[in-house]
């Protein structure tokens, strides 16, 4: 059973695509206005989701550290490169930038 916070996710994350999809049906500044602004708002969504997760996860492992004193440690400190949960913040960033970006093409009539 999906709980309704995966739904959430889910429905946030294939947003982009069917925004898209209207974007390109729909002409004028109104309807690619108002479009843009539900990307952006589903975008920023998802990056509130994104910072939240990673708390989570950065809280439940702080948490772990301090009571389990055994070796090997389940999450190993030296391990190279970054976190994913740090990398995840990448994608709604770029897809607040690409809606903003139409946003300014649709306002300043740059799709005609």
């Amino acid at each position: 059973m999906r709980s309704s916070f995966t739904g959430l996710v889910t429905t946030i994350s294939s947003s982009p695509s069917i925004l898209l999809l209207a974007l390109s049906q729909l002409k004028g500044v109104v309807p690619g206005g108002t479009i843009s602004i539900v990307g952006i708002w589903f975008g920023v969504a998802w990056f509130v989701i994104q910072d939240r997760s990673s708390r989570y996860i950065g809280y439940y492992k702080r948490t772990i550290q301090e009571l389990d004193t055994n070796k090997p440690f389940i999450f190993p400190q030296d391990l190279r490169g970054r976190q994913m949960r740090h990398v995840a913040y990448v994608l709604p960033v770029i897809f607040i930038l690409m809606w903003l970006t139409i946003l300014v093409a649709v306002l300043t009539g740059a799709n005609a």
